[in-house]
């Protein structure tokens, strides 16, 4: 399902950027006992997370579409000049895969960030970074997202209708 989502340069970076997030943590929870805060470290599964997020749900949705579109395009060419256009809309698709992929992880950290200053977590580690200890708060998140206990200044707002 999020297969263009999962190449190997964007697991390399998000590797090394929680490999950098693990050591400033770190860094941070020792500076936080010496000066007597407690700092609340929990881990979550980042990629199932992503996986249920509705962002992401709607980002394949939008991709599906635009798929769809385009091979009715290309149905109505013949020869060179539909090749030419196939290549041309395979760029274009990349472009859209990575613009709706930016999208749409904006909206995940945003919502994960609310939900662990909601919770008062201080940092949430991805699972797969965690090496020992920390609560795996997924379940949590899931729920956050699905409206079952949703921060209250991410809950959207219905447009009023006049009644007449």
């Amino acid at each position: 399902m999020l297969k263009m989502f999962r190449d190997k340069n964007s697991r390399d970076l998000i590797l090394a950027a929680s490999v950098l997030v693990l050591a400033i943590v770190l860094l941070l929870t020792a500076g936080s006992r010496i000066f007597g805060r407690s700092t609340t470290i929990v881990s979550a599964d980042i990629d199932r997370i992503m996986g249920e997020h509705p962002a992401f749900k709607e980002a394949m949705a939008r991709f599906q579409s635009e798929i769809t579109s385009m091979s009715g395009k290309l149905e109505k060419l013949q020869g060179a000049e539909r090749i030419k256009e196939q290549q041309r809309l395979q760029m274009e698709l990349q472009k859209i895969a990575a613009k709706l992929q930016e999208e749409a992880m904006s909206r995940v950290m945003k919502d994960v960030e609310s939900i662990a200053k909601s919770k008062g977590y201080d940092y949430i580690i991805d699972k797969k970074s965690m090496v020992a200890g920390g609560k795996d708060v997924t379940g949590e998140i899931l729920s956050s997202l699905k409206g079952g206990d949703k921060p209250e200044e991410e809950t959207p707002l219905l447009p009023m209708i006049p009644v007449k």
